[in-house]
């Protein structure tokens, strides 16, 4: 009997130690067994300040293709400047009101949280392992299309932002051209517009400030500079016509002199030339122009 115990007894203690080896190598082993991903609902963190919503963040982690580890994802905003309390009423006030973002700062539109996509798409690049959610290039601006109304000899501004895309890691030189299509679509194919752009080319004084900028990455860490704000200054000339027409925005080359200096200073840069549209472009400006 008593050797028997012994047997029971030796078999329970290797299955304790069996217990606690794997529950130690579950908590100390976090490059191999990563969290499972978090869902995050934007509508239930808008009463809450940005600092105290990130926290919620951070049951996920996010890693780094080059350092091969993982990370709380609070980490990703470290370079970033400190989110204001009343980030979210001035981000709901641009989502209605876009004229309103010419004199937005940087503290509130270098957040992510700034983005409309942000909850649908950032965690998908920063709560996975998977080398083949890491890019190279990608950009977006923000908003894709405004409407304005001028009467002859009349200014006004524009804000738009663009941002490196999410899961980028690397720094794209940028220069932005406008442009009068000859013909304008609607998302759903359907034609809207037409104009002679060599005529309606001469309608319009349009600046750019800046016009040409270094993107910084938004990956693994968001770089300052991931979101840029240009502001277009677009005046109706005195020859212009009334009518109906459309200005779009788009990619180029940068300077041969930018490019220079970028790709010197910058060892993971790409030229964001390489992401120009023809079929469709980056951002649009609809004009009104009154009798």
């Amino acid at each position: 009997m008593n050797r028997k115990k012994f047997f029971l007894g030796l078999i329970f203690f290797e299955f304790f130690l069996l217990l606690i080896y794997f529950f130690s190598f579950s908590s100390i082993s976090p490059a191999l067994l990563p969290p499972a991903p978090i869902s995050i609902s934007s509508h239930s963190f808008f009463s809450k300040s940005l600092i105290t919503q990130r926290l919620d963040y951070n049951s996920g982690y996010f890693v780094s293709s080059s350092m091969n580890q993982f990370f709380p994802i609070s980490n990703a905003f470290k370079n970033l400047p400190i989110p204001p309390k009343d980030f979210f009423k001035h981000t709901q006030l641009f989502s209605k009101e876009y004229g309103s973002a010419v004199n937005l700062l940087p503290k509130y539109y270098r957040q992510p949280e700034f983005l409309p996509n942000f909850y649908e798409n950032f965690f998908v690049h920063y709560q996975t392992f998977n080398p083949t959610h890491f890019f190279i290039q990608g950009l977006g601006v923000l908003p894709f299309e405004q409407f304005i109304s001028l009467k002859k000899g009349e200014r006004k501004r524009i804000a738009l932002f663009w941002h490196t895309a999410f899961g980028v890691q690397s720094f794209q030189g940028i220069r932005i051209q406008t442009q009068f299509p000859e013909q304008s679509f609607t998302l759903q194919n359907y034609l809207y517009n037409s104009q002679d752009s060599a005529k309606v080319s001469n309608y319009f004084s349009i600046a750019l400030t800046p016009s040409e900028f270094l993107l910084g990455p938004a990956y693994p860490f968001f770089d300052p500079a991931w979101n840029q704000k240009v502001i277009a200054e677009i005046e109706a000339l005195p020859d212009s016509l009334p009518g109906n027409y459309v200005v779009a925005f788009e990619i180029t080359s940068p300077s041969l002199e930018n490019e220079s200096i970028w790709s010197n200073q910058k060892t993971n840069y790409v030229s964001g030339s390489d992401l120009a549209q023809s079929n469709f472009p980056r951002a649009r400006l609809n004009i009104r122009i009154e009798p």
